[in-house]
């Protein structure tokens, strides 16, 4: 049976997919003028739950609750380059 993994480790996993996905966006944007790049800026945007966001008006204020995620093809290979690297780092 495997131990819990080290808060160090979980620590060191979410900073690289953080790295993967910030350089992934970078990547994005700047080949986005690029026609010969648009494959690489091709975007699907993902909801939890309901697509709008659940919205309390309270009439002095307002709240909106929901979760949406929009990942493009470049930001989901750096991901996966980031997982790679901290495999091989770890």
């Amino acid at each position: 049976m495997r131990a819990a993994p080290e808060k160090n480790t979980v620590v060191l996993l979410i900073i690289f997919l953080i790295l993967g996905i910030v350089a992934g966006g970078v990547i994005a944007q700047l080949l986005s003028p690029y026609t010969w790049a648009n494959f690489l800026t091709y975007t699907r945007t993902f909801a939890l739950g309901d697509p709008q966001p659940l919205t309390l008006d309270l009439s002095v204020f307002k709240i909106s609750f929901g979760i949406g995620f929009r990942i493009n093809l470049a930001e989901a290979i750096c991901i996966l380059f980031s997982v790679l690297a901290y495999r091989k780092w770890h």
